[in-house]
């Protein structure tokens, strides 16, 4: 399944950090949500994407839009 850009995600259930699970539907109307999928076989990729999301913490936080991806 693909999915563009702007298209809404279907829902989805997941763990949290601790192990509860957690539905994209949960946070509907309530929070932005950033869903970022991350390739564990790209170590050196995933710690520089990781990095450039937490630089730009604060323009999704406030504008709910950023430019972290590539």
């Amino acid at each position: 399944m693909s999915i563009a850009v702007g298209q809404k995600a279907p829902d989805f259930t997941l763990q949290d950090q601790n192990k509860k699970d957690v539905k994209l539907s949960d946070f509907a109307g309530k929070k932005r949500v950033v869903l970022v999928f991350l390739s564990a076989g790209l170590e050196p990729d995933l710690y520089e994407r990781a990095r450039l999301l937490r630089e730009r913490y604060a323009e999704f936080r406030d504008t709910g839009r950023g430019s972290a991806g590539r």
